[in-house]
């Protein structure tokens, strides 16, 4: 998910990092968006266990508030 709302950035030092202005760019899932193109997502080979941890819940009480659930 991370990779698809990232908004690629071309090196500076290349050709199109040159010429390209400081235009709004978009995250690659905007662009499969406009494109009308569902992503892939990549295989789960354990369901079980992702459905288990959003059965328990992601995140837990803490002393300021919520906090990510940790697994030790």
């Amino acid at each position: 998910m991370a990779w698809l709302h990232a908004t690629p950035k071309p090196d500076e030092r290349s050709r199109r990092g040159k010429t390209e202005s400081d235009a709004p760019r978009h995250s690659r899932i905007d662009a499969l968006k406009r494109k009308k193109i569902d992503p892939q997502m990549p295989p789960n080979p354990a369901p079980h266990i992702t459905t288990w941890l959003i059965e328990i819940g992601l995140s837990e009480a803490a002393g300021m508030g919520a906090a990510p659930l940790r697994l030790a």
